[in-house]
């Protein structure tokens, strides 16, 4: 077992996607907490995005993704791209002047 190591035991089963588990940091310090399986477009409410890899030895490294907060705030919302041919096609169906104004 490599040292400094993140990562995860899991436990029991207690919910349909959910599941108890402890996580041993590279710190050593140790947090009991739930994993749960994300669905599209869920909310996650702040909580860590981790993806899980087994290790082959019944643990599951954990390779962290960031809060989700932090994860929203890389990229709150689409993508704004506004392209010339994208600009003419708006001109030419909604106008140039204030709304109201062809």
């Amino acid at each position: 077992m490599k040292k400094d190591r993140d990562f995860v035991v899991l436990g029991p089963q207690v919910g349909e996607r959910t599941q108890a588990c402890i996580r041993h940091r590279p710190n050593h310090r140790l947090d009991a907490g739930f994993v749960r399986t994300l669905r599209d477009g869920e909310h996650i409410g702040g909580h860590e995005v981790v993806v899980l890899n087994p290790a082959g030895d019944g643990t599951y490294d954990v390779t962290s993704m960031g809060q989700a907060g932090e994860m929203a705030a890389e990229g709150s919302g689409p993508a704004q791209v506004a392209t010339d041919e994208y600009r003419d096609g708006w001109d030419r169906i909604f106008g140039k002047g204030p709304i109201g104004e062809a």
